[in-house]
């Protein structure tokens, strides 16, 4: 029995970490990694659901809630039988103790996690429960191989604040087989985690023949376990166990050689300890010379040359456009990303920057999108400006996302932006239980189904794809226990930059109220534009604390790389500027 659900574990494992790696490539190579360790993590919890059924009022209360657990009460699990309850945890012996609130039925729901792959399939994540006992009593105590969609369901009847002992115990598949908890570590290029990929599948392979060569002879695994140990061989009472060790060695020698594995670990090794060589040295040239630039950066006043200062003029013009209609309807935004880094460290763009960031809660968002037509039409810009929304790939269609004001120009290239203005929704939340995994994994489902809904509509031109934007944003807003109103708590909308466990962009912040209002001003060129409460928090939060230094890595859009090959851009950019700034300048209030 034991054999056939370590099997039945493996088989999946393996499978899925081969649906992970199907599509790899240089583009996706970080996100890759990212979703191996996460799926890794998934293996190694169990969970386990309660509900006390009865009526809208019946829900469980938790006793001494241990740390190593996370317990949640999600909207999703409320019912006209009452409000249920949600445990994850990754130890593989738990006792809680719950208490029922009204009479009804304890009903416990043991099963895995909840895993979806990058088609938004749920794929089974097994485990092992070992041991149920409820009370002291003794509900089994034996193997059950359980996952998500194929629970183990038991239900007893329950007084008013009556409590239930529940004591479990489970063995996940790195109790099997734990060389699979450093699968794939110490990743740092894509030919690292093609090599891993290929000796992971030869274990496996490898593990296959040893099954089939110890159901050929019984003792060759106990030959197998004295060699692994480096032990004696015992001779037992006759010759035949010598004769099937030496068969044995024989056959794991030649699989071995075959592989090339002990010499391929040798050269890695090798390359291994040059690359940690070249790697010192390289990083003590590249801090010495990050700490002058740095230094050149931030106490010498640089100004850019015409091309460059142009683009970010006409950005700056495009920006206070936007600031005034928000003047003008009390909408509130704050500078953010790029932009404010910008405005704390330089009062101007980052000298390199050619677009502009602003943050903007979620009502606001709405508020604006609903008067910005009326706006560009009214100020004789509609002819000028852009207004679209920056698709996002998913299931293989293309959807909208954020609201983006762009300039573009024909003469430059039908697609090419000469300036942009990119609005990053926020949104309040009701509640926050500090448990960042559990929060994290939550979001990331509902950033898929948020833009699985939008995959409905059939209108890139028009926000949430053309369908009707309540029906959207509620299941979303439900989903996280967010609100329009003002919470304790707020976070990026799902279809910003930022997502959980790098899986885009920027890693998911959950921010307090305090963090962002009130709102304060920064000085920005000749303007000054709001910022958040705390700028210097928001940027650690997406920058990191050395976000006042010149990043290692700099990222760029590489606009004037290709506007420098086009004739009489000054000229063109300048036009707008132009435009612009007479537009600003006697703007309808």
């Amino acid at each position: 029995m034991k054999e056939d659900i370590k099997k039945i574990m493996l088989k999946e494992f393996v499978k899925q970490i081969d649906e992970i790696m199907l599509n790899i490539n240089e583009s996706n190579f970080n996100q890759t990694i990212n979703l191996i360790n996460n799926y890794k993590n998934y293996w190694k919890l169990f969970r386990f659901d309660l509900q006390n059924k009865g009526d809208n009022f019946n829900r469980v209360n938790i006793f001494d809630n241990p740390s190593n657990l996370s317990i949640n009460f999600p909207e999703w699990f409320r019912d006209n039988y009452g409000q249920g309850c949600q445990i994850q945890g990754d130890i593989n012996k738990s006792n809680l103790k719950v208490q029922c609130v009204n009479d009804g039925a304890l009903k416990i729901f043991l099963r895995g996690v909840d895993y979806r792959n990058l088609n938004g399939l749920r794929c089974p994540i097994y485990i092992n429960y070992t041991t149920f006992k409820l009370n002291g009593e003794v509900i089994f105590d034996e193997d059950n191989l359980i996952c998500h969609d194929e629970p183990y369901v038991f239900e007893i009847s329950s007084k008013d604040k009556e409590v239930f002992d529940i004591y479990l115990e489970f063995e996940s598949i790195f109790d099997y087989y734990p060389f699979l908890l450093n699968l794939f570590d110490n990743i740092i290029t894509m030919d690292d985690l093609k090599e891993k990929y290929s000796l992971f599948k030869k274990q496996i392979q490898f593990m296959g023949f040893l099954e089939q060569f110890c159901k050929f002879n019984s003792n060759s695994l106990k030959m197998y376990g004295f060699m692994e140990n480096d032990n004696q061989i015992p001779l037992g009472e006759n010759e035949k166990n010598l004769h099937d060790y030496k068969f044995f060695l024989n056959s794991y020698n030649s699989y071995l050689s075959s592989l090339e594995i002990n010499v391929k670990f040798n050269q890695l090794t090798s390359k291994i300890k040059s690359l940690e060589n070249k790697i010192e040295y390289y990083d003590r040239i590249i801090d010495s010379d990050n700490a002058l630039f740095s230094s050149i950066f931030l106490d010498y006043k640089l100004t850019p040359n015409r091309l460059l200062y142009n683009v970010q003029t006409l950005c700056l013009e495009l920006l206070e456009f936007v600031n005034k209609i928000c003047k003008k309807y009390d909408i509130k935004w704050w500078l953010d990303f790029g932009t404010l880094l910008g405005a704390i460290r330089h009062e101007n763009f980052i000298p390199w920057d050619d677009d502009i960031d602003i943050g903007i809660m979620r009502k606001d968002y709405h508020k604006f999108i609903e008067v910005m037509f009326d706006e560009l039409e009214r100020n004789n810009l509609n002819d000028y400006i852009d207004v679209v929304y920056r698709w996002r790939k998913h299931d293989g269609k293309e959807v909208n996302g954020s609201l983006h004001f762009f300039i573009r120009d024909e003469r430059v290239g039908k697609h090419i932006i000469l300036a942009a203005v990119d609005f990053a929704p926020y949104d309040f939340m009701r509640d926050y239980d500090n448990n960042y995994h559990s929060f994290g994994v939550l979001y990331n489902r509902s950033l898929r189904n948020f833009y699985q809904m939008l995959c409905r509509g059939n209108d890139t031109s028009k926000l949430y794809m053309g369908l009707d934007y309540s029906e959207i944003i509620d299941n979303y807003y439900n989903e996280l226990n967010l609100t329009y109103d003002e919470e304790k708590y707020i976070i990026p909308g799902v279809e910003g930059a930022f997502a959980y466990s790098g899986t885009n962009l920027y890693e998911l912040i959950v921010l307090k109220y305090s963090n962002i209002f009130p709102l304060k001003e920064s000085k920005f060129r000749e303007y000054t534009f709001p910022v958040p409460n705390d700028s210097d928090f928001h940027l650690k939060q997406i920058y990191g604390e050395g976000y006042m230094g010149v990043p290692k890595d700099v990222r760029t859009h590489n606009r004037l790389t290709l506007f420098r090959n086009v004739p009489n851009i000054n000229e063109i950019l300048e036009g707008y500027i132009t435009i612009l700034k007479e537009a600003n300048k006697n703007f309808k209030y």
